[in-house]
């Protein structure tokens, strides 16, 4: 099997026998929470530590361990943070403005929220089919209505995935 550390930002490749003073506790499987020790399986992790690469990028990485020859399919469901920033661009022209977008990596998904006072007649279904407009290759998880007692506390939340280029 190969150990590849792999940056956040230029999302080279480093084979992880190249670095020293790495602590394999200290990597942590992204979907089971198990950290890495003597037993090496294939899937994605994060180190938690902070180190530095040789392209000079200081910060926690992501770690895919592969078999020889073997492509790595949970690599190209996660987005580069370039990627990420040309999707929330694109929602900003739609004109949607949501109070705050995130991305989760582990699940593959972003979540766009907009807090309201009254609803003036905007509803969740029709956040998600400006998102719809706005990037072509979407699929939209659910789109609610939090509707709390005290009214800043409510918010509309779109919960949307890529599937293509978009």
């Amino acid at each position: 099997m190969k150990l590849n550390i792999v940056c956040n930002r230029c999302n080279r490749e480093y084979p992880i026998t190249e670095l020293s003073n790495l602590d394999y506790t200290r990597i942590i499987n992204v979907k089971t929470g198990e950290s890495l020790k003597e037993e090496i399986k294939t899937g994605i992790y994060r180190i938690m530590d902070i180190m530095e690469l040789p392209c000079g990028s200081r910060d926690s990485h992501w770690v895919f361990i592969t078999e020889e020859n073997n492509k790595k399919e949970d690599l190209a469901k996660m987005l580069t943070i370039k990627e990420r920033k040309i999707i929330t661009d694109k929602i900003f022209a739609a004109g949607t403005y949501p109070d705050s977008i995130r991305y989760s990596t582990k699940e593959n998904l972003f979540t766009a929220k907009w807090g309201y006072f009254y609803r003036h007649g905007r509803t969740a279904e029709g956040y998600a089919e400006k998102i719809k407009t706005a990037l072509k290759g979407v699929h939209i998880a659910s789109a609610r209505d939090i509707w709390n007692p005290w009214p800043k506390d409510s918010y509309f939340e779109v919960k949307f995935r890529i599937k293509e280029d978009c």
